[in-house]
């Protein structure tokens, strides 16, 4: 269940369930990846949660009981990136449920560029 938002620079942030740190197949981790060029080069995955999730419970029997992601939704305002999901590390009654989880990730603000001419200092050679 990948999620992705582009900031108007073009920095682009994709994240996802990722499972690589976990163990057992009963929680999973947030990790994500940035590309400050509008796609064409990836920087390093890297987490965006901040601890390995237990996977909620799903009590109703008529629904996949890993059933999560759906609904998560990703942004971009200005040059940071805003990322919900579905995450089971709050307890109720000493069980896992479904919450929204939500981290900002910064992009670095891309340098204003100008460039300034005098055209009365310009000259050109004469036959040019």
């Amino acid at each position: 269940m990948p999620s992705l938002s582009v900031t108007p620079s073009g920095d682009v942030h994709v994240y996802w369930y990722d499972r690589r740190n976990t163990t057992g197949g009963k929680n999973y981790e947030v990790w994500g990846r940035r590309s400050a060029d509008n796609g064409v080069t990836w920087l390093p995955d890297e987490p965006i949660s901040t601890v390995i999730i237990p996977q909620p419970l799903q009590p109703d029997p008529n629904v996949q009981s890993c059933y999560a992601g759906d609904y998560n939704y990703a942004t971009a305002f200005g040059s940071a990136h805003y990322a919900t999901w579905t995450d089971g590390r709050v307890l109720v009654s000493g069980n896992s449920q479904q919450d929204v989880f939500f981290a900002a990730v910064s992009a670095p603000p891309v340098a204003d560029f100008s460039v300034n001419l005098n055209p009365a200092s310009l000259a050109t050679p004469p036959g040019w």
